[in-house]
């Protein structure tokens, strides 16, 4: 018997890096220069949260390979910093 050809994948079924990060750039756009939540992300580029992280390890990974801003600008910041802070 036979084995069935796989079928192809459309570019919005499976969407690389750079459509992604064509997309994230796109939406901050439209959404006026705002951040733009992973949710809303994911509904609005019509992409899986599952589909994303097969190029990205995040989200925020994402963001900083279109340039655009993460909900926090400053990033993590290191515990011994935070434990000195603290007193």
């Amino acid at each position: 018997m036979p084995t069935p050809s796989p079928r192809k994948r459309t570019a919005r079924q499976n969407p690389d890096r750079k459509a992604l990060i064509a997309r994230a750039k796109e939406l901050h756009r439209r959404c006026g220069q705002r951040w733009v939540s992973l949710n809303e992300f994911c509904r609005l580029a019509r992409v899986s949260r599952y589909r994303m992280t097969l190029c990205f390890d995040s989200y925020g990974e994402l963001l900083r390979e279109a340039g655009l801003p993460s909900r926090w600008p400053n990033g993590r910041i290191p515990d011994d910093e935070l434990m000195r802070a603290m007193g």
